[in-house]
C-alpha cells in the first residue's frame, strides 16, 4: 500500500512529460534539449528521449547535457528495424510520468515558451492540443556550430527572425499551416493534430496504434481514435512554435527518398488508416497516390511528377484499387 500510494504522489508532482523521438538527429536534438531545459514553464516536467534506432550513439554524445538538467532526463532506445515513430513514442510513453504527454519530432527545436503555451491551453480534459511547425530547411555540421555557440535565447531569435528560409520549407510552411486550419474547421477537426508537436492528457486510451510502420498516418489515427471514442476535442494554435531543422540522414517522405521499400509502407499505412477511419473522403487521404506508379517491368513502385490535372474521383478510385490488389497478391495487406 506505501508502494502504490508513493507511485501515485510521484506522478501528480510532474505536470508534463516531453517525449522526443529522434533517429539520427543528434544536431536538432541537442538544440531542442537546451530549449527546453531553459524553458519559461514553472511547472514541474520531465524529458523523455525516445530513441527508434539510431546508427550513433547519441545518449553517449549528450550525457553531458543529462548529468547537468535541472529535471529529470530519461533515455529509451529500440532496435532499427525500420521507421517505428509510433512504437517509439509508445517506450516513452510508458516511462512518462506526468499529468500530461508533450509529443516532439527530433527535428523540431522548440520556442522557449512552447511547454508553458501548451500547458496553458489545457483547460479542460481531453484536449488535442497541436503546434505549429516551422519549416526552416536542412541542419549540417556547418550550420549546427553557427547556432551552437549562441545562447539558445539567441538561436529561437534567429530561427524566427533572421533565418534564411529556402522557397521549399515556405510553401511547405505555409501550405501546411492553411491545410491545418481548414481541417481545424471542417468535420474533421482531429486532422490538424500532428505528433511532432503536440499534447495530450497523460489518459490510458492515449497510445500509439503499433500496426504502422514507416511514414505516414499513425498520429492521425491517434486524433481519430480520441475523437470518435474518447471524446477529445482538438485545438490548433499556431503560435506554438517548433523549428523544424531536418536532418539529411533522417528524412522519410517517400516522395523524397523515392525508395521502393518506403513507399510499399507508406501505400500500406494509408490504406489500413483510411480503412480504420470511418467516414473520411477517399480524396482526402489518397490524393498522394497519383504521385505514385507501379512498374510494370520491375514490379516496384516509383514516384513520378505532380500529374498536371487532378486525377477524378474515378481515376482515384481505380489507382487505390490497383494499390489494395498489388498489396494483398504481395502478402503486404488486406482489409479483409
Amino acid at each position: 500500500m506505501f508502494k502504490e500510494s508513493e507511485i501515485f504522489k510521484e506522478k501528480l508532482d510532474i505536470d508534463v512529460s516531453i517525449i522526443i523521438n529522434v533517429h539520427n538527429q543528434p544536431l536538432s536534438l541537442k538544440l531542442a534539449l537546451r530549449s527546453l531545459l531553459n524553458q519559461d514553464f514553472r511547472g514541474f516536467q520531465e524529458v523523455i528521449v525516445a530513441d527508434d534506432g539510431s546508427s550513433s550513439n547519441i545518449f553517449s554524445e549528450l550525457h553531458q547535457d543529462f548529468d547537468k538538467a535541472g529535471i529529470p532526463l530519461k533515455y529509451v532506445w529500440q532496435q532499427d528495424r525500420g521507421m517505428r515513430e509510433n512504437v517509439s513514442f509508445n517506450n516513452g510513453i510508458r516511462l512518462a510520468r506526468g499529468n500530461y504527454l508533450l509529443f516532439l519530432a527530433g527535428d523540431m527545436v522548440p520556442n522557449l515558451d512552447l511547454v508553458k503555451k501548451h500547458m496553458e491551453t489545457h483547460i479542460q480534459p481531453k484536449l488535442i492540443v497541436a503546434g505549429n511547425r516551422n519549416w526552416r530547411g536542412e541542419i549540417n555540421p556547418v550550420i549546427f556550430e553557427s547556432l551552437d555557440y549562441k545562447p539558445i535565447r539567441v538561436v529561437l531569435h534567429d530561427l524566427e527572425y533572421q533565418w534564411q528560409t529556402d522557397e521549399m520549407s515556405k510553401r511547405r510552411e505555409l501550405g501546411e499551416n492553411e491545410k491545418r486550419k481548414q481541417w481545424l474547421h471542417s468535420k474533421n477537426p482531429w486532422r490538424a493534430a500532428f505528433a511532432c508537436n503536440l499534447s495530450v492528457p497523460n489518459n490510458p486510451e492515449v497510445e500509439f496504434d503499433e500496426s504502422y510502420v514507416g511514414w505516414g498516418n499513425y498520429d492521425q489515427e491517434l486524433a481519430y481514435r480520441l475523437h470518435a471514442n474518447y471524446d477529445y476535442h482538438t485545438i490548433y494554435r499556431e503560435d506554438i512554435h517548433a523549428y523544424h531543422l531536418e536532418s539529411p540522414d533522417s528524412v522519410a517522405n517517400v516522395y523524397r527518398t523515392k525508395k521502393h521499400e518506403d513507399i510499399v509502407n507508406y501505400l500500406r499505412n494509408t490504406c489500413y488508416f483510411f480503412d480504420k477511419c470511418p467516414g473520411l473522403e477517399i480524396e482526402e487521404v489518397f490524393f498522394g497516390f497519383a504521385r505514385l506508379q507501379l512498374d510494370r517491368d520491375t514490379d516496384r513502385w516509383v514516384v513520378v511528377e505532380k500529374p498536371t490535372n487532378k486525377l477524378s474521383t474515378s481515376q482515384l478510385e481505380q489507382k487505390v484499387r490497383e494499390v489494395r490488389d498489388w498489396l494483398s497478391a504481395h502478402g503486404v495487406y488486406s482489409s479483409t
